[in-house]
């Protein structure tokens, strides 16, 4: 008996459907490919920057860095505009050395030294003071920028610290806090030279904000004096600037050495008396090979100059063991060391 023709078109579709079909074949991994560098925290720069007070900014715009990054994420020569201010082009640097940033990369994924175009939105000025901006500035304004001469100091002098920078040297993060860029609070110094009250970023944790209070505490502070020289009480903006002290690069080559690099003797990390501080530091520098100390930072990086310099000068003269690698050869590596003043 023939089938009608609708009954054995029915009949193959479901035929079709009950067999087993073939799986699709798995997509294959792309390459990493090359890629440019990048800030490791995106608006890092912008952030950080702080205008000074002689830059007056009559459009908003945006200002385009160029960044040389290493093939180990550090930043290095940064070029601006010509037409760029000098006292803008110092903070900016000032801003770039307080960041971290991913080194670009080739075809293989390997990292390699490249230049970063940088964007930093400047907003319109209050007469007289320059502000960063984060929102609402044109990508593809150019703004217009003015150097006037710094506004005449008032009479009478600010609230200080005693001795400068300590603020900075007494503190004690705790080992999982790892500070970076401009950290900015303010502190109330009565007539007799006692901080009141220490007022701190609501995004500051706890721990980090109660080690500030400490800190403030333990340094001694010179009160405001009005017009006639008398002592007054006045709030005191403090300004901390932290720069990654290499430990990430630590982390990196944790697994790869079997010993990390270090001085050859101990006494040598302390400081001579002469140098008139207190509190401690902590230095990341680089090690060579041949034990030779080079590309050293300080945290917090607010040390005096001419102080940073007599302390790189005590840790060149040290005489330093390199760090070795799984098989026992002497390789450069990044280190860190904690120099303690009395």
């Amino acid at each position: 008996m023939p089938f009608p023709p609708a009954a054995l078109a029915a009949a193959l579709a479901l035929s079709l459907a009950a067999s087993p079909s073939k799986p699709a074949p798995a997509a294959r991994p792309k390459p990493a490919g090359p890629s440019a560098p990048a800030e490791a925290t995106a608006g890092c720069v912008q952030q950080a920057l702080a205008l000074p007070p002689t830059i007056v900014i009559t459009r908003a715009g945006t200002l385009r860095l160029t960044v040389a990054v290493g093939e180990d994420g550090a930043p290095g020569q940064v070029r601006a505009p010509e037409e760029t201010p000098p006292q803008l082009v110092e903070a900016l640097r000032a801003a770039v050395k307080g960041c971290r940033f991913t080194p670009a990369k080739d075809a293989a994924g390997a990292p390699v030294a490249g230049a970063l175009r940088l964007p930093v939105k400047l907003a319109r000025s209050a007469e007289g003071a320059g502000v960063p901006a984060e929102l609402q500035v044109p990508d593809d304004a150019e703004p217009v920028l003015e150097s006037r001469a710094a506004p005449p100091e008032p009479e009478g002098k600010p609230p200080r610290e005693q001795e400068e920078g300590c603020i900075g040297r007494a503190l004690k993060l705790p080992p999982n806090r790892h500070l970076q860029g401009l950290l900015t609070f303010t502190v109330r110094v009565s007539a007799e030279g006692k901080a009141e009250q220490v007022v701190v970023p609501p995004e500051v944790e706890r721990d980090v904000a109660a080690e500030l209070e400490r800190a403030v505490h333990w340094c001694a502070l010179v009160p405001a004096t009005g017009p006639g020289g008398a002592a007054r009480a006045e709030a005191m903006t403090v300004r901390l600037r932290f720069s990654q002290v290499g430990e990430a690069e630590r982390q990196a080559q944790a697994g790869r050495l079997s010993r990390e690099a270090a001085p050859t003797q101990q006494s040598c990390l302390t400081p001579p008396r002469g140098l008139g501080l207190t509190g401690h530091v902590t230095v990341s520098l680089t090690v060579s090979e041949a034990g030779v100390p080079s590309d050293m930072k300080l945290q917090p990086d607010n040390v005096p100059a001419s102080k940073r310099l007599e302390i790189f000068d005590m840790l060149v003269r040290c005489r330093w063991d390199p760090a070795l690698d799984l098989e026992g050869k002497p390789v450069a590596s990044t280190t860190a060391v904690i120099l303690r003043f009395r």
